[in-house]
Protein backbone atom coordinates (compact mmCIF):
# COMPACT_ATOMS: atom_id res chain seq x y z
CA UNK A 1 0.00 0.00 0.00
CA UNK A 2 0.99 3.79 -0.04
CA UNK A 3 3.36 5.00 2.20
CA UNK A 4 2.34 7.57 4.97
CA UNK A 5 5.44 8.01 6.82
CA UNK A 6 8.65 6.84 7.64
CA UNK A 7 11.19 7.56 10.30
CA UNK A 8 14.70 8.60 9.37
CA UNK A 9 17.55 8.80 10.93
CA UNK A 10 20.92 11.04 9.81
CA UNK A 11 24.28 8.99 9.90
CA UNK A 12 26.58 11.05 8.07
CA UNK A 13 26.67 14.14 6.42
CA UNK A 14 30.06 15.20 4.82
CA UNK A 15 30.14 18.29 3.04
CA UNK A 16 33.79 18.08 2.01
CA UNK A 17 33.50 14.71 0.74
CA UNK A 18 29.95 15.19 -0.43
CA UNK A 19 28.43 12.29 1.47
CA UNK A 20 25.21 11.58 2.96
CA UNK A 21 23.94 8.46 4.62
CA UNK A 22 20.70 8.05 6.22
CA UNK A 23 18.42 5.19 7.89
CA UNK A 24 14.86 4.58 7.41
CA UNK A 25 14.52 3.27 11.40
CA UNK A 26 10.50 2.96 11.37
CA UNK A 27 7.16 4.10 10.03
CA UNK A 28 4.59 2.51 7.60
CA UNK A 29 7.56 2.57 5.13
CA UNK A 30 9.25 -0.16 6.70
CA UNK A 31 8.69 -4.02 6.42
CA UNK A 32 8.17 -6.04 9.40
CA UNK A 33 11.23 -8.48 8.76
CA UNK A 34 13.32 -5.22 8.27
CA UNK A 35 15.09 -3.77 11.10
CA UNK A 36 16.09 -0.56 9.00
CA UNK A 37 17.04 0.03 5.46
CA UNK A 38 20.39 2.23 5.65
CA UNK A 39 21.11 4.46 2.39
CA UNK A 40 24.83 5.94 1.54
CA UNK A 41 24.89 8.78 -0.88
CA UNK A 42 27.84 9.78 -2.52
CA UNK A 43 28.19 12.77 -5.27
CA UNK A 44 31.78 13.81 -7.27
CA UNK A 45 32.32 15.71 -10.04
CA UNK A 46 31.42 14.82 -13.54
CA UNK A 47 33.65 15.26 -16.55
CA UNK A 48 31.60 17.79 -17.77
CA UNK A 49 31.04 20.14 -15.14
CA UNK A 50 27.97 17.99 -14.06
CA UNK A 51 27.92 15.71 -10.86
CA UNK A 52 27.92 12.12 -10.50
CA UNK A 53 25.46 10.58 -7.89
CA UNK A 54 26.33 7.05 -6.20
CA UNK A 55 23.66 5.52 -3.91
CA UNK A 56 24.21 2.07 -2.08
CA UNK A 57 21.22 0.43 -0.10
CA UNK A 58 22.06 -1.92 2.42
CA UNK A 59 19.06 -4.01 4.29
CA UNK A 60 19.48 -5.26 7.69
CA UNK A 61 16.72 -7.46 8.80
CA UNK A 62 15.07 -8.90 11.54
CA UNK A 63 16.75 -12.55 12.11
CA UNK A 64 17.67 -14.53 8.77
CA UNK A 65 14.85 -13.33 6.84
CA UNK A 66 15.78 -12.38 3.27
CA UNK A 67 14.04 -9.25 1.91
CA UNK A 68 12.03 -10.17 -0.81
CA UNK A 69 12.30 -8.96 -4.40
CA UNK A 70 9.19 -6.11 -4.17
CA UNK A 71 11.05 -5.03 -0.58
CA UNK A 72 13.81 -4.73 -2.39
CA UNK A 73 12.39 -2.84 -4.82
CA UNK A 74 10.60 -0.65 -2.76
CA UNK A 75 13.67 0.31 -1.13
CA UNK A 76 15.47 1.48 -3.85
CA UNK A 77 12.39 3.34 -4.94
CA UNK A 78 12.58 5.17 -1.97
CA UNK A 79 16.52 5.96 -1.92
CA UNK A 80 15.93 7.35 -5.50
CA UNK A 81 13.73 10.28 -4.13
CA UNK A 82 16.45 11.58 -2.34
Amino acid sequence: GETKHVLHKVDLVDDVNWDYHYSIVGGDGLPDTVEKISFEAKLSTGPDGGSIAKLSVKYFTKGDVTPSEEELKSGKAKGDGL
